[in-house]
């Protein structure tokens, strides 16, 4: 192990900073597209990550890179990591016959996204679908007002129902219902809202069956 680390050293102060940090990320890259399974899939990302690591911390403390590019390679490196445990993932899938991508080497063209609900989801929901359009990016969110902001599709329930169903709760309990007693309801009604506008600037002809499933359209 410390032989490892001292060849890592070694390669690290001799070499071409920007050069280096890149054909690590192309090198793994790479690697992990002809990994035979997931336990390798890891061990090339680690060790990646730890070279790459290395380099960004001596080119800091040395000032070798300011600061923002210790931030932009940090975020490459992040960003080269996740996009390689990805595309391995949607490979096997290929593989298995669940996916059909037009090319097992960038097996992510043409795909696209789900955004989930959270509350970093939300608080950044204008960066999300800034971005999402930006790349031309399909994107699925869970509600009506990511739709009303520019997004693509909202397929989700109505906020304003669950606080309803919440105040119906709070009520039973309010006239001597115990909550263990209460049933878990489920929405009553989930809605599809559709932005045409959005759906044009990505390139994307919606389906007239769509639209008129739709319970709102954004023109």
């Amino acid at each position: 192990m410390l032989q490892a680390i001292a060849a890592r050293l070694i390669r690290v102060l001799a070499c071409d900073p920007e050069q280096h940090l890149a054909f690590l990320i192309e090198n793994t890259a790479r690697n992990v597209l002809a990994a035979s399974g997931e336990t390798d899939v890891m061990h090339l990302l680690r060790r990646m990550k730890a070279e790459a690591a290395l380099l960004i911390a001596l080119c800091d403390i040395g000032g070798v890179w300011p600061v923002m590019q210790v931030t932009a390679a940090l975020t490459d490196l992040a960003v080269a990591s996740v996009q390689s445990a990805l595309r391995y993932v949607l490979r096997q899938e290929a593989a298995r016959g669940r996916l059909s991508p037009a090319s097992l080497d960038s097996p992510e063209d043409n795909s696209g996204l789900i955004v989930l609900t959270g509350g970093s989801v939300l608080v950044h929901r204008g960066l999300i679908i800034a971005l999402a359009a930006q790349h031309h990016l399909p994107a699925v969110y869970p509600f009506r007002y990511y739709v009303v902001a520019g997004g693509l599709i909202s397929y989700g329930t109505s906020l304003t129902e669950q606080v309803r169903q919440g105040a119906r709760y709070v009520d039973r309990i309010f006239k001597g219902a115990k909550p263990a007693d209460l049933p878990v309801e489920q929405p009553e009604r989930i809605k599809l809202v559709i932005n045409l506008k959005t759906a044009q600037a990505l390139a994307i002809k919606v389906p007239s069956e769509l639209l008129v499933r739709a319970d709102a359209v954004v023109r």
